[in-house]
């Protein structure tokens, strides 16, 4: 393990299978994809899946984070209310 990188961020690299559904195709940008992953609207690229994907339909996804060597991280407060008890 990297020592440069907290215990409690490790998990960022790591890779996961998850189960999605697209939500929306970028008609601008050809790579950008809008997903509901676990109850979470992502909006990310996608850089390669072997079949045609659309709207609607659920699949599975490898989820990988790529950061940038410089960026910011700011915590935001979503103004949408949860249905969570």
């Amino acid at each position: 393990m990297n020592d440069d990188i907290p215990e409690n961020l490790s998990s960022l690299t790591s890779t996961n299978i998850k189960k999605f559904k697209v939500v929306a195709i970028s008609e601008l940008i050809e790579e950008e994809v809008t997903l509901l992953i676990d109850q979470a609207t992502v909006t990310c690229f996608a850089d390669y899946y072997p079949c045609k994907i659309n709207v609607g339909s659920f699949y599975e996804v490898e989820l990988t984070l790529s950061l940038a060597e410089h960026y910011n991280i700011q915590k935001t407060y979503s103004t949408v209310p949860s249905c969570r008890a």
